[in-house]
């Protein structure tokens, strides 16, 4: 049975599964600077070695699940930075380097490798007031680069994707199709929010695209 697969039995018997916590933040917490664009991404090339020790304590801590520091790694988040040339070679290393985290440091059961997508620095205007750091990516580019991220993800072995989003419903969407057609499994991510109006939890960002 494959991990993933053994994950879906333990989901379906109602078992909690436990992720691993924030990846930006703790690596910022144990001093690395985030990058603009690239915010914790940028940390794959100057500090990898404490994005492997990030990923060792969460394994140490027990988690069922870690997730690749990707989250911002896509071309259009890497070249301002000067390293788009190396969307390869970062997005490879990433998931490197939680594997030979979880190598080292799991015991019997060990974690399965979530590969993060997000949409991170792209933002359409009818976000509102929604501030976000912004890419001048096209669309046509920005599908292209979700997609050759998430292939690479992919080719390199993590069990799963996730989808992440930090609002804006069209660029979610690029990001859930991307992922989709690696033919892995995809766990999409969203926020919610409380409804004034109904008291019930409604899709954290509206547009007319929803």
């Amino acid at each position: 049975m494959s991990a993933y697969a053994n994950l879906e039995r333990r989901l379906a018997r109602r078992e909690v599964i436990l992720l691993d916590g924030a990846i930006g933040t703790r690596l910022q917490s144990m001093g690395v600077p985030m990058s603009g664009l690239a915010w914790a991404a940028a940390a794959l090339e100057s500090h990898p070695f404490t994005v492997r020790r990030m990923h060792e304590e969460y394994v140490a801590a027990g988690v069922d699940i870690i997730t690749t520091n990707t989250y911002s790694s896509a071309r259009h988040n890497l070249e301002p930075l000067g390293l788009g040339d190396k969307v390869v070679e970062l997005n490879l290393r990433a998931v490197m380097l939680a594997q030979d985290a979880r190598d080292r440091t799991a015991g019997d059961r060990p974690p399965l490798i979530a590969g993060s997508v997000s949409n991170f620095g792209l933002r359409v205007a009818c976000e509102g007031d929604y501030e976000e750091r912004r890419s001048e990516t096209s669309e046509a580019q920005a599908r292209a680069n979700l997609r050759q991220q998430a292939d690479i993800l992919a080719e390199a072995g993590v069990d799963f994707l996730i989808a992440e989003s930090t609002g804006g419903n069209i660029h979610r969407k690029w990001v859930v199709e991307a992922c989709l057609a690696t033919g892995l499994p995809v766990w999409p991510g969203f926020k919610v929010r409380q409804d004034e109006r109904e008291s019930m939890p409604r899709l954290g960002y509206s547009s007319p695209e929803t």
